[in-house]
């Protein structure tokens, strides 16, 4: 009996439904990361272009 007495019997499902969860938030900050980036790359392109504008 390797498993400890005390702990659910869905207890390494659990642990592995929470790696996955984590992984899945791990992606989707990366992914606001990029979008923020993006974003940020954006707002500069039309700063210039509206100081090229007011010249």
């Amino acid at each position: 009996m390797g498993v400890l007495p005390n702990l659910p019997e869905n207890f390494s499902d659990c642990k592995l439904k929470k790696k996955g969860l984590v992984k899945r938030v791990q992606v989707f900050l990366a992914q606001c990361d990029t979008i923020e980036g993006n974003i940020g790359q954006e707002m500069d392109k039309l700063q210039s272009k509206n100081l090229a504008l007011a010249e």
